[in-house]
């Protein structure tokens, strides 16, 4: 079973949360509807990404390593496929562990074909996806 690393959740901006104004005219005008928020326990960190999408999907994956050749292929299948995540992070403790956010357009790729794409890079041995919507 893969281990969660990170919590996250799809939030309408205009009624679910109140962004302080100060922090508003640093960011600057948001033309994105929703965000997504992810906290992160290992270095307590809130990241927040603003977005027009209401659906955001997780990838949880077990792997060999965390060496340059999972990287490598990982970063040529989002590449070939035109994906760009949102968020991605990956320790190795007692095993080894990634995690990605991901804006997937279904009409570009369906879900369970970007599962099956993403099982088969070399050095995953299990993925898990997570369904995130407003």
């Amino acid at each position: 079973m893969v281990k969660t690393v990170t919590f996250a959740q799809v939030i309408d901006l205009d009624t679910q949360v109140n962004i302080p104004s100060e922090f508003m005219q640093l960011i600057g005008p948001q033309t994105q509807k929703n965000a997504v928020i992810i906290y992160s326990p290992t270095n307590d960190l809130l990241r927040i990404f603003f977005t027009d999408i209401s659906d955001i999907y997780k990838v949880e994956a077990k792997i060999d390593s965390l060496s340059h050749e999972f990287l490598s292929s990982l970063g040529s299948f989002l590449g070939a496929h035109e994906i760009t995540p949102l968020y991605t992070t990956g320790f190795c403790e007692k095993e080894c562990l990634y995690e990605g956010y991901f804006e997937i357009d279904p009409l570009k790729m369906p879900l369970e074909e970007f599962k099956k794409y993403f099982s088969n890079i070399p050095g995953i041995s299990e993925v898990k996806m997570v369904h995130f919507k407003i």
